[in-house]
């Protein structure tokens, strides 16, 4: 995976930098809401917020024909089912 990333009590937490959000292209691996490790398809938008973050808006694919649209900011965990199962709010993730 391009993002990164540390499996933690057996759940993949992934929270970008700012240099792996600005070097993302098609074809490189992230991680999908289910916690699937997929190529990204499609970079649909990028900038820096207010706060100074890079976020970046990708889609991947989904199912035969169908995308999946994410975004990721800049240090921020990637709130993905797993994740969310285990912890249920990014401030209770594990630093790493």
């Amino acid at each position: 995976m391009n993002l990164t990333n540390k499996t933690i009590d057996g759940v993949l937490v992934v929270r970008p930098t700012r240099d792996e959000l600005t070097a993302l292209e098609v074809g490189d691996m992230v991680v999908d809401c289910f916690g699937h490790i997929v190529p990204v398809a499609t970079i649909d938008f990028s900038g820096i917020s207010d706060a100074g973050k890079r976020f970046i808006g990708i889609s991947t694919p989904f199912g035969e024909h169908g995308t999946m649209t994410s975004s990721f900011v800049e240090g921020e965990v990637v709130l993905t089912l797993p994740v969310c199962d285990k912890w249920h709010r990014s401030e209770n993730v594990p630093s790493f």
